[in-house]
Parts: C-alpha cells; structure tokens; sequence
C-alpha cells in the first residue's frame, strides 16, 4: 500500500483513529479481494476545508449490479469470506465523522473510491504550549 500526501500544507482531521484505519482496512481489503496488485491512498486539502482522499487499487473493477448497491450492509459480490459490512461501515464512519465516501470510478482496470473529512484547525507552537 501506498500513502502519498499532495500539497505542502499540513493536513489534519479531527477524528477517530481506529475507526479511519477501519475504513482504510476495508477498502485495502476490498482491493486485495479484486486481485489488485497496487493500493494506493492520496490524500489533499480540497476546497472548502476538506481533506480529501482517493483510494485506488488495480483490481478488476466492479459489475455494475455491484455498483449499485456498494454501501448496503450484507451485500457482497465474488467474495468467499467477509460478511458485506465492510463498505457499509466505512460509509457509516465517514458520515459520523461528518465527511463521506463514494465510487468515484470502477473498470477492469481498477477502482477509485472519493473520500472527505472535514479539515480540523492547526495549532501554532504556541496554542500547543499553554
């Protein structure tokens, strides 16, 4: 797996750490379950205070049947383990940590999953201090 960060801007997000690493784990998993071998994470400051991210992997892509119901919990397509929460979950994390995640693209070539969370405010070294 691959994490890159784009821009020279500090980027931080308000937020559960096990539960994003939870979303970051289903989607990583969901690659290695499509044959992907690269999976990759980018993440940017977008417009409007978000943190914006794109999941990628190699994999091979979606039917669009699956397509259509991505974030319904106990659904899975080519799958012979996992229950078909992982998606639904981390669309569940990602609301409640008030950003969202969607298909952003998916071919025989791979998918692109679009995620956001709400940029959270920087401390200066002197906020820190007192």
């Amino acid at each position: 797996m691959t994490i890159g960060l784009k821009g020279d801007a500090d980027i931080c997000v308000k937020a559960d750490y096990n539960q994003l690493y939870r979303v970051f784990e289903n989607l990583a998993g969901n690659a290695h379950a499509a044959k992907a071998s690269a999976f990759s994470v980018s993440v940017s400051v977008g417009a409007g205070g978000t943190v914006d991210m794109l999941f990628e992997d190699n994999g091979h892509g979606m039917s669009d049947i699956a397509q259509g119901s991505l974030f319904q919990p106990l659904l899975f397509f080519n799958s012979t383990n996992g229950f078909g929460l992982g998606l639904a979950i981390s669309a569940d994390i990602m609301r409640a940590h008030g950003g969202g995640i969607a298909l952003k693209t998916s071919s025989p070539k791979g998918s692109v999953f679009a995620g956001f969370l709400p940029a959270a405010a920087l401390m200066s070294n002197a906020e820190r201090s007192v």
